[in-house]
């Protein structure tokens, strides 16, 4: 028979139904049951799901499906003959009572097992069995390409020995219908390649109340590992949890491009927030046994509790962070290190715990990312493995904190590097966990981008008997990129003082002043340059940070720069002075000097950005207050009588602290904007302070 003959009835055999299938005399080339390729036979079915309805002839030894529940629908497949009924899913009986599986090496796919992708179908156990399958056998190379959903936690990899497949490709899609503690485990898959993309949704959305699974992937035993992108999105915990605690081993792995967005709990929008009602300290002062235990309305998650002294859990009162050591879910309490602040009797708390990226453990270490992206999370990397890890970039926005580094306030971390990190909008930047030495602690940020110096905070540090913090700003040796500013470490480009006057000299290029004001009183800042020494040396600019002992070790006086005779700051025509007061933290200050002698001096951090939108529903007069009431204020409460907004000038900045003020409301009666402007329903106007009073700029209809 001619090849051209041959060739024709294969075609013609492909999507005959099997009813006339099972009858025909079929075109074959005999071959070897163990041995023989999938295309040595010319006995092809129109899908897998009708098999069981098939009597198939004793001579036949393998066969060919063209999907699994219809044609073309990926499931495609080759069987051969098997003697008993395999252990494995990857099987079929045929209506003669004879047994079959895949053969092998193919690439499998999930369709192969049964999963349908099809957006509403349950593929649990379908997935469940390719993943068995692939650690059983090796199959040459698996393709995960689909979208699938699933009920169930997912297991990739044997419960012992190593995973048999190697090779896994493809971009694979997994939502979850139902509560996971941990969506998908890679267990004891050492040495396997995932080329592709592997993107875990969980349930919810942004608010954490919302979400009720767990971990997003979790690593246990996958040493020298290596998988081209993660993607976890709504998750009460780590979007990727890497496990190195004993017996796991996961050190040497490579990871791609990692997303995880809305995971944990900490950041500015849609964590968990409970009150404390009550609080009693332990411990001694300035000891690292300080306990406060206080108690509360609402506790964490039962799946902390195991993490607890292991991974890195937080809670923040205002804007100092607690280390949180022990729940007493039997007394809804929480110890946490160091004290809260003893003038806190009660109040609001956030719970910080969980995000983006977690290697945790003596065994994770050595890995290599080439990107974390973390958005909307509780911690964007939680680097509280003993051997460190290189990030090659890590993106951090809108997240509690974009680093915290080491596991427990007791514990080691040998350290790591951080490459083009960029912050934005973080509630913290640097977190500071262990309090180790170098070099038991060593971490280098290179070239990092947006961090602000006033959001980089030690959690190991203990109270005082004067109620404040041991040293907080100067323990973050270990952090190489930070101590290079010579902001937290003492060195040639560092110079402590606490003078109530100071000199501000351009006179070297890497300039950095760190002054500690131990007091409320002013301090003054007088600017001083050699215009011939910085025209030749390019001595234009330095940095200024100034603590304090507030609360947050911010400066609670003025302070007030004073330009040379003869000079200007920030552009005014005659003004040879600047003050700044009100901070939140540590006032960090840039200073340069431009050829004409105009000195420019901007606050680059010690202030907490407020709302961009601040919405007032009440139908009462109300006060705008620099620094901390958003830009746009939107009035949208229904007036009975006329009010006002009561423009607050402590604290305005010339030409930097403005409103828009928008009237929806309906009522009658007007509001008055700081007695410049009254806003009827539907209008609006700008206000600008010019350095002694606001200035209406702008006003009209919406």
């Amino acid at each position: 028979m001619s090849n051209e003959l041959k060739i024709t009835r294969r075609r013609a055999l492909t999507g005959i139904t099997v009813a006339s299938i099972a009858g025909l005399p079929v075109e074959r080339t005999e071959a070897a049951v163990g041995g023989e390729s999938p295309q040595a036979t010319s006995e092809v079915y129109t899908t897998t799901e009708t098999i069981p309805g098939v009597s198939i002839r004793a001579e036949t030894k393998a066969f060919r499906t063209n999907g699994y529940y219809e044609p073309g629908s990926g499931g495609e497949a080759a069987y051969r003959r098997a003697p008993s009924e395999p252990s494995h899913r990857g099987k079929v009986q045929s209506g003669d009572g004879s047994w079959w599986e895949l053969f092998r090496p193919q690439v499998v796919t999930p369709f192969m097992f049964g999963a349908k992708g099809d957006g509403t179908t349950d593929d649990a156990l379908a997935l469940q069995s390719f993943f068995d399958y692939l650690s059983l056998y090796d199959t040459g190379s698996a393709d995960t390409s689909g979208q699938f959903l699933t009920s169930a936690p997912l297991m990739i990899g044997p419960s012992s020995g190593l995973m048999a497949t190697a090779m896994i490709r493809g971009r694979m899609q997994i939502t979850a219908t139902a509560p996971l503690a941990e969506m998908v485990t890679f267990r004891n898959t050492s040495r396997l390649v995932w080329d592709g993309l592997l993107l875990l949704v969980g349930t919810g959305d942004v608010a954490f109340e919302s979400r009720t699974c767990g971990h997003g992937v979790v690593f246990k035993g996958n040493s020298r590992f290596r998988i081209g992108g993660l993607s976890c999105r709504f998750f009460q915990g780590w979007g990727v949890y890497i496990s190195g605690q004993r017996p796991n081993n996961n050190n040497r792995g490579t990871y791609g491009a990692i997303q995880t967005y809305d995971c944990g709990s900490g950041h500015r929008s849609g964590s968990l927030t409970a009150n404390y009602l009550s609080r009693s300290d332990e411990g001694r002062s300035g000891s690292a046994a300080q306990r406060t235990i206080l108690t509360v309305d609402l506790l964490p998650p039962t799946w902390i509790d195991p993490l607890l002294g292991h991974s890195p859990t937080f809670i923040t009162i205002g804007s100092k962070v607690h280390y949180l050591y022990a729940i007493d879910r039997n007394h809804s309490t929480l110890s946490v290190f160091p004290w809260v602040d003893r003038q806190l009797l009660s109040g609001r708390l956030v719970y910080m715990f969980g995000g983006g990226v977690m290697p945790l453990g003596g065994d994770a270490g050595q890995l290599t990312f080439w990107g974390v992206d973390a958005i909307r999370c509780g911690i964007a990397y939680g680097s509280a493995a003993l051997y460190g890890s290189d990030v090659a970039s890590l993106q951090a926005q809108s997240c509690g904190a974009a680093i915290a580094l080491g596991a427990h306030p007791a514990g080691a971390s040998f350290g790591g590097v951080f490459t083009k990190p960029y912050f934005e909008g973080n509630v913290f930047d640097v977190l500071r966990v262990s309090r180790a030495a170098p070099p038991l602690l060593s971490y280098q940020l290179v070239d990092f981008t947006g961090l602000a110096l006033s959001k980089c905070q030690a959690v190991g540090a203990p109270r005082l008997k004067g109620n404040g913090i041991s040293d907080v700003y100067n323990d973050m040796q270990g952090v190489k990129g930070l101590t290079a500013l010579g902001v937290f470490e003492k060195g040639r480009n560092n110079s402590w003082g606490t003078s109530s006057k100071l000199t501000f000299a351009l006179d070297r290029s890497d300039k950095v002043l760190h002054v500690r004001r131990p007091d409320n009183k002013p301090i003054t800042i007088n600017l001083s340059a050699d215009p011939n020494l910085n025209a030749a040396y390019g001595y234009d600019s330095g940095r200024l940070i100034i603590s304090g002992d507030g609360m947050q070790e911010q400066p609670r006086g003025t302070i007030l720069f004073v330009a040379p005779p003869g000079e200007i700051i920030n552009g005014g025509m005659t003004d040879a002075t600047v003050s700044f007061k009100g901070f939140w933290g540590p006032a960090e200050f840039t200073i340069f000097r431009l050829p004409e002698g105009d000195w420019r001096v901007v606050l680059v951090s010690g202030r907490q950005d407020p709302a961009l939108v601040k919405f007032i529903a009440t139908d009462e007069d109300a006060t705008l207050t620099p620094w901390s009431t958003a830009p746009h204020v939107i009035h949208n409460a229904t007036l009975t009588s006329h009010r006002a907004l009561i423009l607050e000038v402590a604290d305005a900045v010339a030409g930097v602290t403005r409103y828009k003020v928008t009237r929806s409301g309906g009522g009658e009666f007007n509001l008055s904007v700081g007695g410049l402007m009254s806003l009827d329903h539907n209008s609006f106007c700008n206000v600008l302070f010019d350095g002694s009073k606001f200035v209406l700029t702008d006003c009209g209809s919406l």
